[in-house]
Parts: structure tokens; C-alpha cells; sequence
């Protein structure tokens, strides 16, 4: 008898596939957001400032993963190390650990306010897109294949019906072929087995 598609056996397949397909995508993006928080820090701190900074003893100034920034009219916190959250993150195990000294001043509140025309605004709006963009191809995705996962009941049965999903589903399928009640090897020489048609 094939496996039953349970829920957990249900998640375990869609969350392998999903990663299959968005992994790259969310890799991409956290790499993207965090190069994006790095170039807003280079524009807020001069590279002697930078350099001072880091020179300072630990302790002397906060260590942040985020900075308060004011995109146009929109305030937001930027992650050092390309964070993001939501369902995409189910996607990968990819983590950043990237931090950067603030001075205590920038620890609340906006540390600077970008115009609407400065190339970061743009850039932000251009990361902000893009991230919502793959947030709603994955949500979509997601939705599509639990849709087709909860159609069918066993795991034999999604990839007869759906042969492509075979790579994630596989190793859920315990079904074992039944063995003969009867040693048959023993019984095709006793009875001088096999032959080309019976007399």
C-alpha cells in the first residue's frame, strides 16, 4: 500500500520544491539588500569617519545590524546583513551575519532623509519592488502547489499524476512490493523451472 500524503509528508514536499525553485532568488536578494545597506552607510559615514570608527575600542559604540533611513516620505530600517522576512525566507537557510558601527545618535529615529530624487531613493524603491515581486511569485507558487498537493491522497498517486515532482516526493514512498508466501527459487528446481510452454 502506498504512503498516505500526510500534512507533515504535504509541507515536506512543498517546502523542497519551493526551495528548489526560490532559493537562488532570496540568496540574490538578501546579497542585494545587504550591498544596498552598505552603500547607504558609505554615503552616511565618510570613509575617515569609517576608519576612526572601527579604530575605537569594543564597546564604544553600538555594533547595529539596522539603521533608521527616510526613503522620500517613507521611513525604514535597513539591515546590514540583507534581511527579510515573510514566507520567501522558508526558501533557504542562507543567513548574512553583517553588522556595522552607528554612531549613538543613529541608533533611533531617521539618520538621514533622502530625497525622493537621490539615486539610493531610487535604488531603495528599485530593492522594494523586486522584493515584493518575489514575495507574490512565491505566494502565488505556494498557493498553486499546495492546491495540487491536497487533489490526491498518497504519494503513488502525485507522481503518477505528476511525474515531475518525483524528486521531492520519492523518498516518501515506503511502499514495498509484497513478497511471495512461497520460496520459489526452492520450487522452480524441484520442479525443473523454467520452461518454454507447459506440456
Amino acid at each position: 500500500m502506498s504512503t498516505r500524503l500526510t500534512i507533515s509528508i504535504r509541507e515536506e514536499i512543498s517546502k523542497a520544491a519551493l526551495a528548489h525553485r526560490f532559493a537562488d532568488d532570496v540568496k540574490a536578494l538578501i546579497d542585494a539588500k545587504a550591498e544596498f545597506a552598505a552603500a547607504v552607510y558609505a554615503d552616511l559615514y565618510s570613509k575617515a569617519d569609517r576608519q576612526r570608527m572601527d579604530e575605537l575600542p569594543d564597546g564604544w559604540l553600538e555594533n547595529a545590524e539596522n539603521i533608521g533611513v527616510q526613503f522620500g516620505g517613507k521611513y525604514t530600517r535597513i539591515y546590514f546583513n540583507g534581511y527579510t522576512y515573510g514566507q520567501i525566507i522558508k526558501a533557504t537557510d542562507y543567513k548574512r551575519e553583517d553588522r556595522r558601527r552607528i554612531l549613538d545618535k543613529h541608533s533611533r529615529g531617521a539618520a538621514k532623509v533622502y530625497e525622493p530624487s537621490h539615486k539610493l531613493c531610487i535604488e531603495h524603491d528599485k530593492i522594494d519592488q523586486r522584493e515584493r515581486g518575489l514575495r507574490e511569485a512565491y505566494d502565488t507558487a505556494e498557493r498553486h502547489l499546495k492546491s495540487a498537493l491536497a487533489a490526491v491522497s498518497t504519494v503513488k498517486r502525485l507522481i503518477e499524476t505528476w511525474p515531475e515532482i518525483a524528486p521531492f516526493a520519492t523518498k516518501f514512498e515506503t511502499e514495498k512490493p509484497s513478497l511471495p508466501a512461497l520460496p520459489t527459487q526452492h520450487l522452480n528446481k524441484i520442479l525443473d523451472l523454467p520452461v518454454a510452454e507447459a506440456a
